[in-house]
């Protein structure tokens, strides 16, 4: 590496998703298969004066869940990454290497995978929860009381950022509320209970995001509050515990007939505890479940398989969605932003046309994949790519055409006709756009649109990519 004088490092870092907003969820026993897709897109962009160098980007990826319930396959990431890591909570992450980075430019660090928990639903036998399976298997299986005091579980025993186990007022909680208790299992579950019927929702700035402490004489507070408080008490009852993060479809979401779901307003928390001979047990005590309008303890979410809606994405309090680490003269200034969504659907990745704008921009086509004419020419959605491309479009439903203006060249299409007007001069198109049956959106040839507004067109056969070279 060649020696730079003045030479800075700085590192960039977002909290997982276990800290934002969450919502009170009304307990239900959902029993569908998922089949989701997952995409997160994290854009870098410098908008200093200076170019960035050697960055390289760690990036959080879905975890091996230890229940089985949840399946991660065809797992892509664009740029490839160097390295996947793992952490002592067993969550996942990518290295990613970017070698520079110019004033003013920005790339797209994209990560997409499919979930499903099939393997759980094709064997109707494991529908039932973990509590009945205990039960069924005795509890003189269940230790009274297990010295977890070695180094493998200390850090699912201690203090931690949100969760103070050596408080005294948790100390004194926990110890009333499983005095009476024997076992981890009913220590867990007085624990839960309490949480569970005693915790009210509040989102408010005096209440959200506190942690156990606040929690505890407070009563308030949003998912992490439900749960730090949660994993504080089994903490200080000598059982290991520790948060979940990730995402709840819960009956409104699956019902709506939405097609995807932004990821932020579905974020949520929850609890896992250790018991020995079954290993991690969920629990979520956010769940509130009333019967004749008197509040009960939400059994059905503790000791529970996860498959009425959760998705886990990282085990702990403080598991980082991504830290970015780089060097620079003192004049790069980066600007990390991210976002990330759920589709009700299956994308086979490895047969996914991917287009790209001077090779770091991402064109992402929401309710439509790009397709293959029988020309060979490659079609989109209209609207995403014009925008992409910086360009304004109109759509005219009674002639059924589209109209767009790019830096004072406009170019007009019909459906139907292949035929594309570039300022009022006709060229023949190998495909006609067309209209999709399937979602009613306005399918455009990509290459003809891309090169009318003065753009190069590069068609990479080996990873079936597409990348539009656009600089004026």
């Amino acid at each position: 590496m060649i020696k730079r004088p003045g030479r800075l490092v700085w590192i960039l870092t977002s909290l997982l998703l276990i800290i934002q907003s969450c919502y009170p969820i009304t307990a239900s026993t959902i029993q569908e298969e998922q089949l989701l897709h997952y995409r997160r897109i994290t854009r870098i962009q410098n908008q200093g004066v200076e170019t960035a160098f050697d960055l390289v980007l760690t990036l959080l990826l879905f975890p091996s869940v230890t229940l089985g319930n949840q399946q991660t396959f065809e797992e892509k990431l664009t740029p490839e990454p160097i390295e996947i890591i793992q952490d002592i909570n067993g969550n996942r992450y990518a290295k990613i290497e970017i070698t520079r980075l110019h004033p003013g430019e920005s790339i797209d660090v994209v990560y997409e995978t499919n979930l499903s928990n099939e393997q759980w639903m094709t064997d109707k036998s494991k529908l039932w929860s973990l509590s009945q399976q205990i039960q069924q298997v005795g509890m003189e299986n269940h230790p009274w009381y297990v010295d977890f005091q070695d180094s493998d579980w200390l850090p699912y025993l201690k203090d931690e950022p949100y969760i103070s186990v050596n408080h005294s007022g948790i100390q004194d909680l926990a110890r009333d509320l499983t005095v009476d208790s024997e076992g981890i299992y009913d220590k867990a579950q007085s624990i839960f209970d309490y949480v569970n019927t005693n915790m009210n929702y509040d989102d408010s700035p005096l209440f959200a995001r506190k942690g156990s402490v606040s929690a505890l004489y407070n009563l308030k507070g949003i998912c992490t509050d439900f749960a730090s408080l949660m994993v504080a008490l089994l903490r200080a009852s000598n059982i290991p515990a520790r948060m979940v993060g990730g995402y709840l479809f819960d009956e409104v979401a699956r019902e709506s007939g939405q097609q995807y779901w932004s990821g932020s307003e579905i974020a949520h928390a929850w609890v896992e505890f250790y018991m020995p001979g079954f290993g991690w047990i969920p629990a979520d005590p956010t769940h509130i479940y009333y019967l004749n309008d008197i509040r009960l303890p939400a059994r059905q979410s503790f000791a529970a398989t996860p498959n009425w809606g959760h998705v886990v994405s990282s085990y702990g309090v403080e598991a980082a969605t991504y830290t970015l680490q780089g060097n620079h003269y003192g004049g790069a200034v980066l600007n990390v932003s991210g976002s990330d969504q759920f589709f009700s659907e299956h994308r086979k990745l490895s047969e996914e046309i991917y287009v790209y704008i001077n090779q770091n921009q991402r064109v992402f086509f929401q309710d439509a994949k790009p397709q293959i004419s029988e020309q060979g020419r490659t079609l989109v959605p209209l609207r995403a790519i014009f925008q992409a491309l910086g360009a304004t479009v109109f759509w005219d439903p009674l002639e059924r055409s589209i109209t767009a203006v790019r830096k004072g060249t406009e170019i007009i299409l019909r459906v139907g006709e292949p035929t594309i007007w570039v300022d009022s001069i006709a060229y023949a198109l190998d495909s006609a756009p067309y209209i999709e049956p399937e979602n009613w959106r306005t399918m455009i040839p990509l290459r003809a649109v891309s090169e009318a507004f003065g753009a190069i067109v590069e068609w990479v056969d080996l990873t079936r990519d597409i990348v539009i070279s656009l600089h004026n």
